[in-house]
């Protein structure tokens, strides 16, 4: 079927008026314009031939006679004509030289990043030519840098109905995909990208494919991340066993489940003392079990336990020491007596608060490198009648550097230190109280946060989390919007 030009002008002058949608604030990358696709020769206007033409203003009464009322309107569009209307050779070249006359404009002032008025001058082009690939291309390029991402993508759909060329079809999905970038549509534009480089091989479709596959994998990473942190904040602190009848018992479990985790040598064991540390001297019901290695390197562990009418529940490791007896490499914690403190009001009696710091330092020689780390936590441990739970713990301070080791040495030798000094920080102020656990005035530098490290400790954003939900007991509610 053959569809006349003014009517398909028609349709996208219909289809390619602004928009009054919000648009995207992404910023796109600076990009050439389209190219300069060959203008198609214009088809007429069949409007400004009949009113040219003596014989038609002879059929229509009112072009005859200008005096004469108007019919009214015919509910029906009129029958379409068995043949489109075709202009002189003189209309064509007025016509032509006009497209053209405007295409150059507007190409020069998208060159000179005055998109608007780029903008009016291809639709003036539009109206002399509907279907030229080249002007509706512009026209979408133009929008796209202007951000009207509605108007560039109607614009683009409309030249891609129009072109027939390999290489015009290739510029042309191209150009759809950074729309669909901008949009944060990151399927679709690596779909666009593939199928433009399915019609013409291009470099910078490639780069934009691979950057955009980049990009997907972190988003996809980011999401992670967020559901990682979500499921941690509302969890708790896992546990290996319940309802165990002694602290030797306990010590049996730990050494069966974490010895693996802690001894690199499968011929020395671990050895689980079954002595609480860090209890609380009114209480000592609950405190923390300790797992050492017996051969080198040192490995030390912590394990939380909490005793209830059922027995002792023991969860898994909340710190550990490294310590291979090299020269360089040390790590120390200091426990503090745990502190009771009723958080969740009376009727649930009081709950054990447990205080962790860990320093360790590590020289590297090789690099004339010193790190220096220290980290300190809490956590908060319960019982409730379906039986003990404890929070993960709950970084509230981090410190980290990395500086030259000895400054003298750096005259000695070729050290390469590129990417690897520098310092990072969190420090928040934590408050405990009215069934909550409050993150205030964090100063942070080159930590992410929020995070979940790989022992399962918290990194917080500052808001208010219910010490319920931090346990995972299943009725908690989950952590509530940020506080003032």
């Amino acid at each position: 079927m053959r569809i006349r030009a003014p009517e398909i002008m028609l349709f996208l002058l219909a289809a390619c008026q602004p928009a009054g949608s919000a648009q995207t604030d992404a910023s796109a990358a600076s990009e050439p314009a389209p190219g300069d696709l060959a203008a198609a020769p214009a088809e007429p206007d069949s409007a400004a031939d009949s009113a040219a033409d003596p014989a038609a203003r002879a059929k229509d009464p009112a072009a005859a006679d200008p005096g004469a009322p108007a019919e009214p309107a015919a509910k029906n569009p009129a029958p379409r004509p068995s043949e489109p209307a075709k202009p002189s050779p003189e209309q064509a070249r007025t016509l032509r030289k006009t497209l053209l006359s405007k295409l150059d404009e507007g190409r020069q002032l998208t060159r000179a990043g005055d998109y608007a008025a780029a903008i009016a001058r291809y639709r003036e082009a539009l109206a002399v030519d509907a279907s030229d690939v080249s002007v509706l291309a512009e026209l979408g390029w133009a929008a796209y840098k202007a951000r009207d991402l509605e108007l560039a993508h109607r614009s683009t759909i409309a030249a891609l109905r129009f072109a027939r060329e390999d290489r015009q079809l290739g510029m042309l999905l191209y150009n759809l995909g950074r729309i669909d970038e901008d949009r944060g549509q990151l399927d679709a534009a690596a779909e666009r990208y593939r199928q433009s480089l399915a019609r013409r091989d291009n470099k910078s479709v490639r780069e934009r494919l691979a950057a955009v596959e980049q990009s997907r994998a972190r988003v996809e990473i980011a999401a992670t991340r967020r559901a990682e942190f979500e499921a941690a904040v509302t969890t708790g602190l896992p546990a290996y066993a319940r309802d165990l009848p002694d602290l030797a018992a306990a010590c049996a479990r730990v050494e069966a489940e974490a010895c693996e985790d802690y001894s690199m040598n499968p011929e020395e064991p671990c050895r689980c003392a079954p002595e609480l540390l860090a209890a609380p001297e009114a209480d000592p019901s609950w405190g923390l079990i300790r797992l050492e290695t017996e051969g080198v390197p040192l490995q030390e562990a912590y394990f939380p336990v909490v005793h209830t009418d059922a027995g002792w529940t023991v969860f898994t490791s909340v710190l550990d020491l490294y310590n291979p007896g090299a020269f360089g490499i040390y790590e120390e914690a200091e426990l503090q007596p745990g502190t009771l403190e009723a958080l969740l009001g009376e009727a649930a009696g009081a709950q054990l608060v447990l205080r962790l710091s860990k320093a360790r330092t590590d020289s590297d020689m090789g690099l004339n490198e010193v790190e220096d780390e220290r980290t300190e936590s809490l956590l908060i441990c319960g019982r409730f009648p379906e039986g003990a739970a404890c929070t993960r713990p709950v970084i509230h301070r981090f410190r980290y550097a990395r500086t030259i080791l000895f400054e003298d040495m750096e005259d000695e030798a070729e050290f390469n230190h590129e990417g690897s000094l520098g310092e990072a920080h969190y420090e928040a102020t934590i408050e405990l109280g009215a069934g909550a656990l409050k993150v205030r005035a964090i100063d942070v530098d080159a930590v992410t946060v929020p995070m979940v490290d790989w022992m399962g400790a918290l990194i917080l954003p500052a808001k208010r989390y219910g010490v319920e939900a931090l346990m995972g007991r299943a009725k908690a509610s989950a952590p509530s919007p940020a506080q003032p």
